[in-house]
């Protein structure tokens, strides 16, 4: 709620920007914990440069403006 009062963040129900990352994150999180990512991020570097390209890709998102 703070983000979207200082214009940091869209306008929304922060309710529904926070179930968002939630809902990344935890997913991230699972394809990790049971190697469905293994090939694509064998080391904990390759694991992190895939959660930054992805946290980006939330923070930009995905529809052209």
């Amino acid at each position: 709620a703070e983000g979207q009062k200082s214009g940091q963040f869209n306008q929304g129900r922060s309710e529904d920007i926070v179930l968002a990352a939630w809902a990344l994150g935890h997913g991230l999180s699972m394809l990790f914990v049971t190697e469905r990512l293994k090939e694509v991020a064998p080391t904990d570097e390759a694991k992190m440069e895939i959660t930054r390209n992805v946290i980006n890709v939330l923070l930009s998102g995905i529809l052209k403006s």
